[in-house]
């Protein structure tokens, strides 16, 4: 019994002299964070929160998911005092960082003059989800398009491109005004759209007196794409057979057109719903190899279902430059250079073209282009 009392003394004085060997630093001190409120079973309350926005309009029947946006977030703390963020939506999926101790929050979009918005309270937000915002509405009608060529640094009319619309808004006919030498204003050309179960399955072209210069019939598959075409022209008749190919870098449409004087095979990739490539191969060795870019603004000729033989209305934005290489074959006059102006609605109200010359490369030549709807 003595000696289990004199150990535990002994015990005792080696703890003392062993905590009084401690300097203040080594001993434990509780840890506080007040940007981070402790929660019940030792997990830390996040800050902030990630969410996910994306700005989608739809313009007529198109989609347009790559553009940026206006984006305003209105966050409402416990007191609902709010507190305002303004960024400016990159095109595509943005991640934005709001406060998590706030209880409500109001996501506002703004573009081409299109608003939306949605309220989320605190326990509805989904850090895996996509919140998508933008609306829609119709698309706007061109009416017509008057074209310049600069000479002499003033630009002088060449011409002017009519539009009508039938009364359901589909277009029925396109007419080409010039200008004769002696002031006269005449239509050079006019163009008629026939509909089959709202399609445009053939066009007719005539010249000023009435007269005939080509015909277009346009076939379909069952999914509303093109996949035949048929250009008469005088005694020549070109057929056009078009295939569609999913591709890792995008969709690519193949249209092989042929007659008498042989075949030109175009490829063209798209990607975003924009055609970025282009290349054609004749049998006669006239082979060239084409790249675009593009704006992130409204395209009036896509909303206007016009097909042409080589396909070059389908994309979303308007081009804002090109690159041209031949292989063989005869050069061009190619444009290289846009500058458009834009009105508040996304639409472009006017275009400067450069046309370079594909053998010296110099700029041979500009047109001024105003659309008006």
């Amino acid at each position: 019994m003595k000696q289990n009392r004199i150990a535990r003394v002994w015990m005792i004085v080696l703890m003392i002299a062993a905590l009084a060997s401690c300097t203040k630093k080594d001993l434990p001190v509780p840890v506080t964070n007040p940007n981070h409120p402790q929660q019940g079973g030792g997990h830390q309350q996040p800050q902030r929160l990630t969410i996910k926005v994306q700005a989608i309009i739809r313009i007529g029947d198109i989609i347009y998911d790559n553009i940026p946006a206006s984006f305003t977030l209105t966050s409402y703390d416990s007191s609902m005092q709010p507190h305002m963020l303004n960024v400016r939506l990159k095109p595509g999926v943005n991640e934005i960082n709001i406060p998590a101790n706030h209880v409500r929050y109001r996501l506002f979009v703004k573009e081409w003059n299109q608003t939306d918005e949605m309220t989320l309270d605190r326990n509805n937000i989904q850090e895996d989800v996509v919140y998508t915002l933008g609306g829609g509405r119709a698309a706007k009608q061109l009416k017509y398009e008057l074209n310049a060529v600069l000479v002499n640094g003033t630009y002088r009319a060449e011409s002017k491109t009519e539009y009508r619309y039938d009364a359901l808004g589909k277009l029925v006919k396109v007419l080409l005004f010039r200008k004769r030498t002696n002031g006269d204003i005449y239509v050079a050309v006019t163009e008629d759209l026939i509909y089959q179960q709202g399609k445009v399955t053939e066009t007719i072209k005539k010249d000023e007196s009435g007269n005939e210069i080509s015909k277009l019939y346009i076939s379909y598959d069952q999914q509303g794409k093109i996949n035949s075409l048929k250009h008469l022209r005088g005694t020549e008749e070109t057929i056009g057979t078009v295939t569609y190919t999913i591709k890792p870098e995008g969709v690519e449409t193949h249209l092989k057109n042929s007659n008498t004087n042989g075949t030109v095979d175009y490829y063209m990739l798209s990607l975003k719903g924009n055609q970025v490539k282009r290349s054609s191969v004749a049998s006669n060795n006239i082979n060239e190899w084409s790249d675009y870019g593009y704006d992130s603004n409204i395209n009036p000729y896509i909303h206007m279902n016009w097909p042409d033989i080589l396909m070059s209305r389908n994309s979303k934005n308007n081009i804002s430059w090109t690159g041209k290489e031949y292989f063989s074959g005869n050069l061009t006059l190619d444009p290289v250079n846009y500058r458009y102006a834009y009105d508040s609605e996304g639409y472009p109200i006017s275009l400067v073209k450069e046309y370079r010359s594909a053998q010296t490369g110099t700029i041979l030549n500009t047109t001024k282009t105003t659309y008006h709807y």
